[in-house]
């Protein structure tokens, strides 16, 4: 990842934080909240690999537990982000196609929930009761999935042009070049044969 690429996804992510604790928190949406530093650490992994999803979740753990009104200890959501980017990181080159991105951001999104619930505990926070909880995870994993075909080609768009990307999957492996047809010869075109004198002989 270039240095003009990490100062636009460090953007998103200080936007993703502050529409989070700020927005999204204080809308009454039904079940629960998209989590969108999840699903942008997990576009950033799914784009640009595990190392890139795991130092974005980093910083955007590091960002949203310093950030006002967060109450929980510096690392929580650290631990959670980063482990975050590495599976999707690591999930990325299995089967294309749409249906596999948009069910890695669902995974991502259930891990982050219940990872965190997990740290919590260790750390006896107050917790949901598991009930409320998994109904909250679950909402959230479906916003996610219903915003992921939005910002999975955002953060992707630069990989190729800079501008816009028109797809969600990885940058194909390079060495593998499109296979070019060979340009037919006019004079055999058809499947005629050359009908100059020199090529009919004597008659």
């Amino acid at each position: 990842m270039s240095w003009s690429r990490a100062l636009v996804v460090g953007v998103l992510v200080a936007l993703a934080v502050l529409l989070q604790s700020s927005l999204l928190a204080r809308l009454p949406l039904p079940g629960g909240d998209p989590q969108l530093l999840v699903l942008l650490v997990s576009a950033v992994a799914w784009t640009y690999g595990p190392n890139a999803g795991m130092v974005t979740g980093f910083a955007g753990g590091v960002l949203a537990d310093l950030t006002p009104p967060s109450d929980q200890p510096l690392g929580r959501s650290v631990l959670v982000l980063v482990v975050v980017g590495e599976i999707v990181g690591l999930l990325r080159r299995r089967p294309s196609g749409i249906g596999w991105p948009l069910f890695v951001v669902a995974l991502a999104t259930v891990v982050a929930g219940f990872g965190a619930a997990a740290v919590g505990a260790v750390l006896q926070q107050p917790q949901l009761p598991w009930g409320r909880l998994t109904g909250a995870v679950l909402a959230a994993a479906a916003y996610n999935v219903a915003l992921a075909p939005f910002v999975l080609p955002l953060v992707g768009s630069g990989r190729r042009t800079g501008v816009s990307s028109r797809t969600l999957g990885p940058a194909p492996i390079r060495g593998l070049a499109p296979v070019r047809r060979r340009r037919r010869d006019p004079s055999v075109a058809g499947g005629s044969l050359d009908r100059s004198p020199a090529a009919g002989g004597a008659r």
